[in-house]
């Protein structure tokens, strides 16, 4: 079985995870639907931009929390500049893609708490997500070059874990 034939099998998951997050939650006594503020973003707001930037498709979708910290490009360009991630060496299976996405995934989480920052799977490559508030959508970071980018048009998306 190759390495992403598991996300097809998960995507068929995608649709009772996505009726249970459709329901309003509250954090703290706040109601949460949907919403953004400038601190902070539900995981149904990021969902939204997902769709937004994927355009069509259907992907599996996991949010361990129901809210998220913003994360400024600022703080993460900073970040990404004195991390040293994309230096390790890339050893196809033993440290691949979906490696170097998740290392930079626990390190951002380990500097700045629960933020918008994920993992992202699209076609058989494996990369950082990100929502910018400043540009109120998602993009995508690679984390074996630190390059952001849009997510790519035609691409199919498979899996998004915050």
């Amino acid at each position: 079985m190759k390495k992403f034939e598991i996300f097809k099998i998960l995507k068929v998951m995608a649709l009772p995870i996505d009726i249970l997050n459709k329901g309003l939650r509250t954090v703290r006594g706040q109601k949460l639907s949907g919403e953004k503020t400038e601190e902070w973003i539900d995981d149904e707001y990021f969902r939204t931009k997902c769709k937004e930037a994927f355009g069509t498709g259907q992907f599996l979708y996991l949010a361990p929390d129901p809210k998220f910290k913003i994360l400024s490009r600022r703080k993460l360009v900073r970040f990404l500049n004195k991390d040293k991630t994309e230096s390790a060496q890339y050893r196809k299976i033993i440290h691949d893609c979906d490696d170097f996405a998740w290392i930079l995934h626990g390190k951002i989480r380990e500097k700045f708490g629960s933020v918008a920052f994920g993992v992202c799977w699209y076609d058989e490559h494996a990369v950082n997500i990100w929502y910018s508030a400043e540009d109120d959508k998602v993009y995508l970071v690679e984390p074996q070059t630190d390059e952001i980018y849009s997510y790519p048009k035609g691409e199919k998306p498979l899996a998004v874990i915050l």
